[in-house]
């Protein structure tokens, strides 16, 4: 993950950080029309706080799978 900060006296500081990914999916449906799900495990890790988080999307999809 790469964090870029600045302010008008401090000038920029940019930082790479690893982080860990990882995610799965599912999609349900037929021929021209689906509902997809997806969930995302992401993990940063820096000197500081230690940034987690669960995105969650849902949808739908048109025009095939």
């Amino acid at each position: 993950m790469r964090t870029r900060t600045s302010g008008p006296n401090f000038g920029t500081l940019l930082e790479t950080s690893p982080a860990l990914d990882a995610g799965a999916g599912f999609s349900f449906g037929g021929q021209g029309f689906a509902f997809f799900t997806e969930a995302r495990y992401v993990n940063i890790y820096t000197n500081g706080a230690k940034p987690q988080f669960l995105p969650l999307t849902a949808g739908f999809s048109f025009g095939g799978l």
